[in-house]
């Protein structure tokens, strides 16, 4: 907990003081070693802290398109009452008595949408809780208290002055001698509301950009294979107490009872142990001394632990590139050996055979850490995603559990992860709970599920940020299609009497549709231009939840341009084919 006035930059300062202190008192130790002081509500959010800004940003996104629409309707409503505002100001109404009216209508509007809304985000957000991957922080607290409540009061009220004003305003200056002697100019009020559409569009398509984006993320992490067969396997999480398992001994004979156990079970096929099973992160970190190499902490390559019981490549299906599997004999009284899979291979003897080769790790000989005791590689195995489907792959070792030293037993926790590879339909969890109890009286197993339900959690967090992404997106692009469709067709209704004459001077069905036509290709064709760069430019920031796609990435960038584009040319076409219909003779009698 900082002081009082102690900014996070400051206390960071004085801990890197400690830490060049500290590298200069155990230069071999702690050389290259930082403190990291990260914010509790950073810890805890992480990742989803993106996530939940770019959810915030995607609904003020559909409010300011919802808002410009309503402002859209507003301007053309106005329109049609330039009459009855000038008849009221002549009979002697104030320009802030008529305001005042309209923004009360303006008001009541917003009102009743904003009832409305409220019982919708009621179900929304129960909806949300209980569709909602158990990783989001704190969901299970989301409801619609007080103080939801009061932001939506305030949004509502604020949304209808902001964009009530402006319609009201230009009501209250129209005069009697324009409104009843001479049609006004429209041509500042079409302005506005192009502009207005514009603004929906590159809104609409930037939203748009950012659901491809992660629509294209959830379909390459959807693709990664995890490095070994997850079909009918099991893992459940056993932990021995300290106190009655100190011995190393003790532990290693417990944990092979509950193998024996568990093999006995009906159809299993295999068990294993493992520190730290795949796609569960965690693990113990090593500096790693290739034979040969000086001794320099600075330039040991960092590699990840796993410790096993042999078997564990059969039982998981982790492919052995080359060399041999452990075996029962490999025990603390022959060669110390290891398994390192192709990462770790490749970074510590690039282009040659690693199988005979040796390293240093883990522990120090008689004369302790300069005294390094060897291992030797006897396998490489496949590359496996220990950390999650969407985390780098590192540099990890295998050692067999016969092999580890006693101080690894503290590294671990007296802790490893039961693998099971069960002939068919999962093995009932109490069976489970009874081997585990007959080896080790009072120990429960826990955190039991299949390995293709924890793949499936890896991606349930990307599958539900993509589909609530989605959501907004489609909404906006509804939206922007209900915006352009009603400026055109308003647009249409406006120059109705301009068309007949047009018409009636020879102009075709065709000429009339390309017109009304362009004038939409044109706004919907500015939008998506500015929706570009706004999507360029804001979609690093969702950089860090994304997966094997660039930000930039210009195929998905084009493909919803393309989608946009075709709905605003369809929303375009129905007003334009409508005005192409219209008859001469009806249209030169229009007012």
């Amino acid at each position: 907990r900082l002081k009082d006035g102690v900014s996070i930059a400051q206390a960071r300062a004085e801990l890197n003081v400690l830490a060049a202190r500290q590298a200069q008192r155990y230069p071999i130790d702690d050389k290259d070693r930082v403190f990291s002081l990260t914010p509790l509500t950073e810890a805890l959010l992480g990742d989803q802290r993106v996530t939940l800004f770019t959810v915030l940003g995607a609904v003020g996104f559909v409010l300011l398109i919802a808002c410009a629409n309503i402002a859209n309707l507003q301007l053309a409503r106005a329109r049609g009452r330039e009459n009855e505002i000038a008849v009221r100001a002549a009979l002697g109404a104030t320009p802030k008595r008529i305001v005042r009216q309209l923004l009360a209508e303006n008001l009541l509007l917003a009102g009743v949408s904003a009832v409305l809304g409220i019982f919708l985000a009621v179900a929304g957000v129960g909806w949300l809780v209980a569709s909602a991957p158990p990783g989001v922080p704190r969901i299970d607290e989301a409801r619609v208290d007080t103080i939801a409540l009061l932001f939506a009061a305030a949004i509502a009220v604020l949304s209808s002055l902001l964009f009530g004003t402006a319609p009201a305003l230009r009501l209250v200056g129209v005069r009697l001698t324009e409104t009843f002697q001479a049609a006004r100019s429209t041509a500042s009020r079409d302005r506005v509301r192009s502009v207005l559409v514009v603004g929906e569009v590159a809104l609409a398509l930037m939203l748009l950009a950012a659901a491809g984006l992660l629509v294209r993320s959830a379909m390459m992490l959807a693709k990664v294979q995890p490095g070994f067969d997850t079909s009918n396997l099991m893992v459940g999480r056993v932990g021995l107490p300290d106190r009655a398992y100190r011995d190393p001994a003790k532990a290693r004979q417990t944990f092979e009872t509950v193998l024996s156990n568990v093999a006995l079970l009906p159809g299993v096929a295999s068990a294993a142990v493992i520190s730290r099973a795949p796609l569960m992160g965690g693990g113990n970190s090593n500096g790693l001394l290739a034979e040969g190499q000086p001794f320099d902490p600075s330039k040991l390559i960092d590699g990840h632990l796993r410790v096993v019981s042999p078997g564990y490549l059969s039982t998981a299906h982790v492919p052995l590139k080359t060399g041999r599997d452990f075996t029962p004999e490999d025990t603390r009284d022959r060669t110390l050996v290891v398994l390192v899979n192709e990462t770790l291979a490749r970074t510590m003897w690039p282009n040659q055979n690693p199988i005979g080769k040796r390293f240093a790790c883990c522990e120090g000989g008689p004369k302790g850490r300069m005294d390094p005791v060897w291992h030797e590689v006897v396998g490489v195995v496949g590359d496996v995603h220990a950390w999650g489907l969407d985390r780098q792959i590192f540099p990890e070792f295998y050692m067999p559990i016969a092999q580890m030293p006693p101080s690894a037993w503290d590294w671990i926790g007296r802790s490893m992860d039961v693998v099971v590879r069960t002939q068919g339909a999962p093995i009932p969890i109490n069976e489970l709970r009874t081997a585990v109890a007959k080896a080790a009286p009072g120990v429960p197993i826990y955190r039991v599920s299949t390995m293709q339900q924890r793949v499936s959690s890896q991606l349930e967090q990307s599958h539900f940020d993509t589909f609530l992404l989605s959501i907004f997106a489609a909404t906006a692009l509804l939206l922007a299609a209900v915006g352009i469709y009603g400026v055109l067709s308003y647009t249409v209704a406006q120059r109705t009497k301009d068309i007949g004459i047009r018409m009636a001077l020879g102009a075709t069905q065709s000429n009339i549709t390309r017109d009304v036509l362009g004038h939409g290709v044109l706004l919907t064709a500015i939008g998506v231009a500015i929706g570009l760069a706004g999507a360029f430019a804001g979609a690093r920031l969702i950089r860090s939840i994304l997966y094997g796609v660039r930000p930039t990435d210009v195929g998905t960038f084009l493909v919803v341009s393309i989608v946009l584009a075709a709905v605003a040319l369809i929303a375009s076409y129905l007003p334009a084919r409508r005005a192409s219909r219209v008859d001469p003779m009806i249209a030169l009698r229009y007012e």
